[in-house]
């Protein structure tokens, strides 16, 4: 016969299982939706800042196709667009802005910040 602690330890333990198991399910169901989209500048203008040397602002539109490429098919086919600007000192600094995709009567905006570093090849030419 089981005493009452150990049946409650035992319901306890496949609660927690359970859970276990329902949280790993959403976990994969979230990285379960992925995409890529190749984009093409429409538009780059940079602005020179004039306190230093190279320092400058950059402004850009692109837009493309994107292709999903997760366990489910999100947005497939849909237009892309990419709106930043980028902060810059001789190629390197911050840069905020936009990721958009737009199917039919549906939008999804992220919103987008990052660091910009250029490394030049061993083969550029300076």
């Amino acid at each position: 016969m089981k005493t009452p602690v150990v049946k409650a330890l035992a319901v306890l333990i496949a609660v927690l299982a359970v859970a276990a198991l329902v949280a790993t399910d959403a976990a994969a169901q979230v990285n379960a939706i992925s995409g890529k989209s190749k984009i093409t500048y429409a538009k780059r203008e940079m602005i020179p800042v004039g306190d230093a040397e190279g320092h400058v602002l950059v402004l850009s539109e692109a837009s493309g196709i994107n292709e999903s490429t997760g366990k489910f098919a999100f947005m497939e086919g849909a237009t892309t667009f990419s709106r930043a600007i980028v902060d810059m000192t001789k190629g390197n600094g911050t840069m905020s802005g936009y990721f958009i995709l737009s199917k039919d009567s549906d939008l999804a905006v992220a919103k987008l910040t990052g660091t910009v570093k250029t490394v030049l090849s061993p083969t550029a030419s300076r």
